[in-house]
């Protein structure tokens, strides 16, 4: 889903409070919500707001960012409501949902290009609610953009048994669930690519075993890359205790109780 980042001047000598406008063409853009792969039938009076804000433009800004949809940081966890009041959580965010196994990541919604070539209009205070002497410059019309279409990423995420720290040890699911999710809602936050394309499956059985040896751990490596390749683009294993690695196999480990965040 797509947000839009503008940079605004002011000559105002003093603060200005005020909303805008972000305008998509229809036929351009898909403004429904949608997570993951599925579309939700909304009211029939429903529609993605073209006002947002208001927010607050310092006194005499220059190249002042503002990021559309407008979303202050006290709703950034808000859910989705379809009867919300304008810019308070028509860009919510729907919980990742779960079918047949597969996982998808909590999705906020935002419009998404459906066509192959897209524009945008962007207008500061569309509503005339401020005074200026010159309105003529508060509309900024964009060029038409080619869409680049990203590829799907699937991970397989196996819990492993064993560790440095326990060699018995087998990490629950939820624990497991928990500690892949916080790596994939980073990602999805910082890698470019489109959250309904990224998904995981959290393999039924944990009867991966590892031992820390060389040898051991390049055939255990091979294992879980020929278990995956066929259906998954990564594999990723999680232990009760010490350690992880990465390998040619698109294989990458590391221990459930570190608290770090690997996604790199």
């Amino acid at each position: 889903n797509t947000a839009f980042r503008v940079k605004v001047n002011s000559t105002f000598y003093y603060p200005i409070e005020t909303k805008f406008g972000l305008i998509l063409p229809d036929t351009q853009w898909y403004k429904w919500p949608s997570a993951g792969g599925i579309n939700f039938t909304m009211p029939p009076d429903w529609s993605y707001p073209e006002i947002w804000g208001p927010i607050k433009i310092p006194a005499r800004a220059r190249n002042y960012e503002v990021i559309l949809p407008i979303i202050p940081e006290w709703e950034t966890r808000m859910g989705f409501g379809a009867h919300s009041p304008v810019g308070v959580t028509y860009a919510g965010v729907i919980p990742g949902a779960e079918r047949g196994g597969v996982f998808w990541p909590d999705t906020r919604v935002m419009p998404r290009p459906e066509a192959d070539r897209v524009s945008f209009s962007v207008e500061i205070d569309p509503n005339n609610e401020v005074g200026e002497t010159n309105e003529g410059n508060n509309r900024m019309v964009s060029p038409d953009y080619e869409v680049v279409t990203t590829r799907s990423y699937s991970f397989a995420v196996f819990r492993v048994i064993g560790g440095e720290g326990d060699p018995t040890c087998t990490p629950s699911f939820d624990s497991v669930y928990q500690a892949f999710k916080n790596n994939f809602d980073y990602l999805v936050g910082t890698y470019p690519i489109a959250d309904n394309k990224l998904s995981f499956s959290i393999m039924p059985n944990p009867d991966i075993t590892y031992d820390t040896t060389e040898e051991e751990r390049g055939g255990f490596l091979r294992r879980i890359y020929r278990m995956v390749r066929s259906d998954y683009d990564w594999a990723v294993g999680i232990t009760c205790g010490c350690c992880g690695g990465t390998c040619m196999y698109d294989y990458s480990g590391w221990d459930i109780k570190e608290g770090r965040i690997p996604a790199h």
